[in-house]
């Protein structure tokens, strides 16, 4: 088994092509050829996805009620309905808790109350497809073995393709929908339950452990822990697979009392190697794709956790755990550093920390609390994030709306930004906050996010832009034909932080270009180019890397 694994950690180490990481700025290169932008040559144009396509991969009925009849009286929505504390409020929501709005999206959500919305994103449908029928295709170890080598590397490359299509798909469903707090839950519990497709081995486990994540994204705590121990590629990850009775492997259980459940300084060295005991015996089946248990390379002996002493498994370690009080508090800090402010209010998260432990670990009573919060909405919660290379791309393509993205280039943007989907750093994932932001990545950030409002700036391999978008129907969703309500309600739209009076006047001067404001209109001549630069330069704030 382990030479099988190495093989396949090996072959997949040989495929990988990761982009360079210290370009000079302006020199944004195709992952695969190594091509600088100039010349207008990168990603395969069939990595791109289009609004129309969308609706293949989700089913949602769109935002809370009355759609219709809203987004047909949107004409008569001012820019100061745009940037009222209602309107800010949603936005607020729909940026954290899911990965932003469109124009349309926003009008259509104007008077609905905040747990009307809360209430939808908590209950919004998803039921979408698998990227395809390989993800429950079963794994043959002796026929692979008695492959060629040749045929092997093939089947290495084709299982890397599938990783890349797993990754493409669930890019997919963050765009899909308004209402994505599932997804915007999976990412959370990514960054917390970290593992890689270096040690997923097969796609198919890379596409199970991510279904694991969605599956409990909003569900029982409990009952997650005691799924995610025994998934194939956390078990190789953190070397679950190799901890057995002759020879106890402390690794999960080290990063499960540290960084999942208690953090440090609520656990000893003792606790680690008696739960690394309790979770021995635990391997893959590759043909079925799921973790079993082989009672013989098991530790059935007596052990001492925590207290408490018992022939205790693996989920009799998870209950004592969520016997501690620390262990609510733990992952409702988390959820509040993730969703609210990275300076926890110690009192607040006492009380999430109660929901979760009064309703037996359930998720989604903690979150609903959360989101309806008054410190949710307070002035040391709105723009205080960071936004992470996965919001700033995904909420570029859905706030600006997008008509086509090539979603290879949005891969290599998060390889470029330091957040690459399923290959976090180390088992703490992401740091997040101000590690998003140095001198090279925040030139980056903007050169990226240039690209998402300038359909020239750079093309794919046959000409075709990496993204799609049409300026002018974007300002006209608007409705205002005034140039300053305009701005400001674009403006409003786009940036969690309002500028400073000097910046939104520096703004309009970039969106007046030569003319007189009473004379500017969306049919003045050039306003096309106007516009273009009036976004660029609203795109390069720092306000816009706030969420």
């Amino acid at each position: 088994m382990d030479d099988l694994i190495q093989k396949m950690k090996a072959g997949l180490r040989h495929r990988e092509k990761k982009p360079a990481r210290k370009l000079p700025p302006g020199a944004l290169r195709d992952p695969q050829m190594g091509l600088p932008f100039a010349e207008r040559r990168m990603v395969p144009a069939t990595w791109s996805i289009r609004p129309g396509e969308l609706q293949q991969f989700v089913s949602d009925p769109g935002m809370p009620e009355q759609d219709a009849s809203r987004a047909a009286t949107s004409s008569t929505v001012s820019a100061q309905k745009m940037a009222s504390e209602e309107m800010e409020k949603i936005h607020h929501i729909y940026s954290r808790a899911s990965f932003g709005l469109s124009v349309a999206e926003a009008l259509a959500s104007a008077g609905t109350s905040l747990a009307d919305h809360v209430d939808a994103l908590l209950t919004a449908p998803s039921d979408i497809q698998p990227p395809g029928e390989w993800v429950t295709e079963p794994f043959d170890i002796q026929a692979f073995e008695s492959l060629t080598p040749e045929q092997q590397m093939a089947f290495i490359d084709l299982n890397f393709e599938r990783m890349y299509e797993t990754r493409k798909w669930w890019l997919e469903r963050m765009m899909a929908s308004p209402r994505n707090l599932t997804e915007k839950m999976t990412l959370f519990w990514h960054g917390h339950f970290t593992s890689d497709f270096d040690a997923a081995i097969l796609a198919q486990h890379l596409y199970k452990q991510n279904a694991t994540l969605r599956q409990f994204a909003l569900g029982n705590f409990r009952d997650f822990l005691k799924a995610i121990y025994k998934d194939p590629t956390m078990l190789v990850y953190l070397d679950g697979w190799s901890n057995v009775a002759s020879a106890p492997n402390e690794n999960f259980a080290r990063e499960l009392l540290e960084l999942f459940t208690l953090g440090v300084g609520n656990y000893t060295e003792t606790d680690i190697k008696e739960a690394a005991r309790a979770f021995t015996g635990w391997q893959i089946d590759f043909f079925h794709l799921k973790g079993f248990f082989n009672p013989v390379l098991h530790d059935h002996g007596e052990k001492t956790f925590l207290g408490q002493t018992g022939q205790f498994d693996g989920d009799d370690i998870i209950d004592i755990i969520l016997q501690q009080p620390r262990a609510a508090t733990f992952i409702c800090t988390q959820l509040h550093e993730f969703f609210v402010s990275r300076e926890p209010d110690e009192a607040f998260v006492a009380e999430l920390a109660n929901t979760l432990r009064d309703g037996d670990y359930e998720l989604a009573p903690v979150v609903r609390q959360m989101l309806l919060s008054d410190q949710f909405y307070s002035q040391n919660a709105v723009a205080s994030l960071i936004k992470s290379p996965v919001d700033l791309t995904v909420s570029n393509a859905r706030m600006l709306s997008s008509q086509e993205v090539n979603l290879l280039f949005v891969f290599f943007s998060h390889a470029l930004l330091d957040q690459e989907l399923m290959n976090p750093p180390n088992v703490a994932g992401w740091p997040g906050q101000r590690s998003w932001i140095s001198p090279t990545t925040y030139v980056w950030r903007n050169t990226i996010s240039e690209i998402y409002v300038d359909s020239d700036f750079a093309v794919d391999q046959n000409g075709n832009p990496f993204v799609v978008f049409y300026v002018m129907k974007f300002a006209q969703s608007f409705n205002l034909p005034g140039a300053r309500e305009l701005a400001a309600a674009m403006v409003s739209h786009l940036l969690r932080f309002p500028p400073s009076e000097e910046t939104f006047e520096f703004l309009l001067t970039v969106l007046l270009g030569s003319a007189a404001e009473e004379d500017w209109s969306l049919n003045y001549q050039g306003v096309e180019k106007l516009l273009t630069k009036f976004l660029v330069q609203v795109l390069r704030t720092a306000e816009f890397q706030l969420n």
